[in-house]
């Protein structure tokens, strides 16, 4: 593939190029590109009686490269209709990449600010880059048009000392008759930093400030931030590529936060700085980065976010195709906690399995099994109750989630599971996380779509998110239960592909 790259001959080599991938691992309702690589969720919306999903694309092979804007839409947040690309690095500012950002709605147009990347041999920056917000727009949600004026939030919008190469991943809002957005950048130092911006018409953008107080402990840039309110609170998401050791995050391993301040007016985020502290991880499990949010018609607050196996790919680079998203889920605040659940468009593919009355699987027990299927277990689990689900169990290999009420703690294990572990470290194979269940009652819902594995724990204070590659097509899920443990409910689900 030679420069330049244009929407068109992205999207003739889609067509030419589909149907030659391997669906092997590629999930049923977890969206996944038609050929290529796939990052970062991107200007998530709803527009038109769809909802629409943009992404970080290079449809030309399974390593990252020249970014474009993949699109898809869908009337369920399941299913999803792949769109023509939507934007291509075409143009001077943006020629080295159509890196990450949002969409919003005015006057039935659909705007999208994202980032343009550009190489100029005149930075001092170690790659030569300069980052710089741009706009795009479009009538009919499909084709776009790039504004005059870009880059209309530039690298000279910067304040003094700022890092040119690190400025991106603008996440825009309206409120007040004004339009704002935070963006992720960098100062002098290498510290992150979160900074707002302000416009009238989208086109011309002042700089508002620091936005974000209480991160100065968290080195390096933070990327992807969002910021909405939600139940009376501000949410910040923000995503960690190298986090320091003795926090939430596995040292050095990419992960992404949440944190929630109060705000005087449930809607009001037009504030000069918010203090968010502490953070706590938004996924306990291995596999979610770059998470991005929206809000439905119906007011839910959703939320989609990458899922890859950093350090782990050949196992789908030979397939032809890379990345794929979590399960949409929906956001809620409570007593100071960020809770997470599966949408609820979900609960119209569940099909009844199987369910046990009164199950007592001291010895352990296999559940019928199938590539797409669901598991929702109620359990009394204090005083020493053990309980463990063995996922994808073939020979020795499986992937486990143990929780034991006397460590008040579960254990999220793959070491032994059918993906590369070899190339993984150890933060990314083990992981043990405090919970104590209510009143010793434990509840868990796990989803399986192929190769993706995520289980909401109680009112979702916790996800478990995980991909998983089984080497072998004869895998069982297995249940194990010990000590004071005993099974309440155990229900067995197939997820349809379409309802």
């Amino acid at each position: 593939m030679t420069e330049p790259y244009t929407i068109e001959k992205a999207n003739d080599y889609i067509r030419e190029h589909a149907g030659r991938v391997n669906p092997r691992y590629k999930g049923a309702f977890h969206f996944a590109p038609p050929v290529g690589w796939i990052n970062d969720p991107n200007g998530l919306c709803f527009f038109r009686g769809r909802y629409h999903l943009f992404y970080q694309y290079h449809p030309y092979g399974t390593a990252w490269g020249p970014m474009h804007w993949g699109h898809a839409q869908s009337a369920d947040l399941l299913s999803w209709e792949h769109l023509p690309v939507a934007l291509a690095p075409d143009r001077d500012y943006d020629s080295f990449g159509c890196f990450s950002g949002s969409a919003i709605q005015k006057d039935d147009r659909l705007f999208i600010l994202y980032t343009g990347v550009q190489k100029d041999d005149s930075c001092s920056n170690a790659g030569n880059e300069i980052q710089q917000q741009c706009l795009a727009w479009s009538d009919d949600g499909v084709t776009f048009t790039k504004a005059p004026e870009n880059p209309v939030i530039p690298a000279s919008a910067l304040p003094a000392g700022f890092d040119a190469a690190n400025f991106r991943d603008p996440k825009v809002w309206e409120e007040g008759g004004r339009f704002h957005c935070v963006a992720a950048a960098a100062d002098g130092a290498g510290q992150g930093r979160i900074l707002r911006y302000s416009s009238k018409d989208l086109l011309h953008w002042e700089y508002a400030g620091d936005y974000v107080r209480g991160l100065e402990r968290f080195r390096g840039i933070w990327e992807c931030p969002d910021v909405f309110p939600l139940d009376g609170a501000a949410c910040l998401l923000l995503s960690v590529m190298n986090p320091p050791a003795g926090g939430v995050l596995p040292a050095g391993r990419p992960g992404t936060l949440w944190g929630l301040a109060p705000l005087e007016t449930p809607a009001d985020l037009d504030c000069p700085s918010i203090n968010i502290n502490p953070f706590d991880a938004l996924d306990a499990g291995f596999d979610l980065y770059a998470p991005q949010t929206f809000a439905a018609p119906d007011g839910r607050r959703l939320l989609f976010a990458w899922a890859h196996l950093w350090g782990g790919n050949e196992t789908l680079e030979r397939h032809g195709w890379m990345g794929s998203m979590c399960l949409p889920r929906e956001l809620r605040a409570r007593e100071g906690r960020l809770l997470q659940n599966p949408v609820r468009e979900i609960e119209a593919r569940l099909e009844p399995l199987e369910e046990f009355a009164d199950p007592r699987p001291e010895g352990g027990m296999a559940l019928e099994t199938c590539p797409l299927m669901a598991i929702t277990l109620e359990a009394e689990a204090g005083g020493d109750g053990i309980l463990a689900l063995d996922f994808f169990c073939a020979g020795e290999e499986r992937l486990s989630l143990r929780y034991s009420a006397a460590e008040g703690a579960f254990c999220f294990d793959r070491s032994a599971a059918g993906l590369p572990a070899k190339d993984l470290p150890p933060g990314d194979l083990l992981r043990v996380i405090p919970y104590r269940a209510p009143a010793g009652r434990l509840r868990l819902r796990a989803f399986i779509d192929h190769a993706q594995l995520e289980i909401f724990v109680g009112d979702g204070e916790l996800v478990f998110s995980s991909l998983i590659f089984p080497k072998r097509a004869g895998y069982e899920h297995r249940l194990r239960c010990g000590g004071a443990a005993h099974i309440i409910t155990l229900k067995t689900f197939v997820i349809k592909e379409r309802v």
